[in-house]
């Protein structure tokens, strides 16, 4: 499972955090994935905001378990991507 931002919808403000060295989009990933012997099950390009940190919205567990719950709202807010992979059977790696 990874859960990252996604450089596709923050070009920008991605850098603003001394860790963040390998720009990826869910497509980037997915291609890197699969040349490592996995397989993507599940990719969301969209998921929770970039960060709440510096958010003017309050920080607390039930508006986090609400915003999960209304999807709809991803494709509008989120920033960051979540994608599920499992290793491929037929992987060999050379």
């Amino acid at each position: 499972m990874v859960l990252m931002p996604n450089i596709r919808y923050l070009p920008g403000r991605y850098w603003d955090y001394f860790d963040h060295h390998l720009a990826l989009t869910h497509h980037s990933l997915v291609e890197v994935l699969r040349i490592t012997g996995f397989e993507p099950e599940i990719i969301k390009a969209k998921t929770l905001p970039y960060t709440i940190k510096h958010n003017r919205l309050p920080q607390s567990l039930w508006l986090v378990r609400t915003y999960m719950r209304l999807r709809f709202l991803w494709p509008l807010i989120g920033k960051q991507m979540f994608v599920v992979a499992r290793r491929s059977d037929s992987y060999q790696p050379e």
